[in-house]
């Protein structure tokens, strides 16, 4: 007779062993945090306990660039596909509700954009359910297993037939507007004299401003920079004058209009879009929602 572990079962640190699986694959808490939509502290934490839990070590080595032990190995190719059933269980479910509509997009944009815009779509759909996952790392295969995703694509992917070109992205330098009006004249003198804030989850975005600006890299060499997990906290902290940081203008557009945020450079094209697929033939959800997304980002 087959043993049962239903009362065991019962007591495992789920949140625990999806946080572990989570920076075992991706191979960075941080990394981790971003596709969980918690914080660093969190993700560490929920490693601890669980290490405490099973009374082993599954990593090793220096905090900033951890390995695997061998016992953590074993359990993260243990974990990743019965984490994977459980999504696709999860999923099979909601789409047997004609009216659950199943999308995915960067926590960041999700976050900073759609879900401060989204009541609108639901007003005009109220029989549309929309449920919303993120992911950070762009080469995970679960992208293909929404009904709509939305991500970003470099200038020389080639699309396929089910996906569709939303908008370019503009990247532009932002500041509290205290900044103007300390009377610094906007040029590379004006940015060698204010702090530098950055965004883990877009780690080269002043890379590629600098270089589609044809400003040289040591303009800003000896520039104060402070570094913010995500582009919330970095967009915060700008707002309240702690320094200018390179953004989409996607993200920033409501406090741009708002006088909140001013873009001294303008915006330029950084070479990359963002673009809708859907994984599946177009049906009356996938086509409403794609029809308001690209409405809302014209506007």
């Amino acid at each position: 007779m087959r043993k049962t572990h239903n009362s065991r079962r019962a007591n495992f640190p789920l949140n625990a062993l999806r946080s572990f699986e989570s920076a075992a694959r991706l191979g960075r808490q941080n990394t981790a945090a971003d596709e969980l939509l918690v914080t660093h502290g969190a993700i560490s934490r929920q490693i601890r306990n669980l290490e405490e839990y099973l009374g082993v070590e599954l990593f090793t080595g220096a905090n900033r660039t951890p390995e695997l032990t061998p016992i953590g190995k074993r359990l993260l190719r243990e974990l990743t596909p019965a984490f994977d059933q459980i999504d696709d269980a999860v999923r099979q479910v909601l789409k047997e509700k004609e009216d659950t509509l199943d999308v995915c997009c960067y926590s960041t944009f999700a976050m900073l954009w759609l879900i401060p815009r989204l009541n609108k779509f639901q007003k005009k759909h109220p029989d549309i359910e929309v449920h919303l996952t993120t992911i950070s790392d762009d080469s995970s295969p679960e992208w293909d297993s929404f009904e709509l995703a939305i991500r970003l694509a470099n200038a020389e992917t080639e699309l396929t037939t089910n996906e569709t070109v939303l908008m370019k992205e503009k990247l532009g330098f932002v500041v509290a507007p205290s900044f103007i009006d300390s009377g610094l004249e906007v040029g590379h003198e004006f940015l060698a004299r204010i702090p530098r804030i950055e965004a883990n989850t877009r780690s080269d975005a002043w890379t590629d401003w600098l270089r589609i600006m044809d400003i040289s890299p040591t303009v800003m060499e000896n520039v104060r920079t402070s570094r913010f997990a995500h582009y919330s906290l970095a967009i915060e902290a700008v707002t309240n004058g702690l320094g200018g940081c390179v953004t989409p203008h996607h993200l920033i557009s409501d406090r741009l209009s708002e006088g909140k945020l001013i873009a001294p450079f303008g915006f330029v094209d950084s070479g990359r879009t963002y673009i809708i697929k859907s994984s599946e033939a177009q049906n009356r959800r996938t086509t409403l929602f794609r029809n308001w997304l690209q409405n809302e980002l014209q506007s």
